[in-house]
């Protein structure tokens, strides 16, 4: 029987997290990357913006760890 696991990857407003659960629930490994996001100048002040490729290398440093 082959046992398999979930990868979580959860992009936050500070930082993206990656999780890999076994097929049990439990946490095998767990990493977090800190990003920014832009604020862009004519945006009111709630207004966030990402940049793709920075999610993009984020995301693969995250999963890399």
């Amino acid at each position: 029987m082959t046992r398999g696991s979930v990868l979580v990857i959860d992009a936050g407003s500070s930082r993206l997290r990656c999780h890999l659960f076994d097929c049990e629930a439990r946490t095998v490994a767990l990493s977090a990357v800190e990003w920014t996001y832009l604020e862009e100048p004519d945006a009111p002040s709630t207004a966030k913006a990402f940049d793709p490729r920075r999610i993009w290398e984020a995301c693969c440093r995250a999963v890399r760890r």
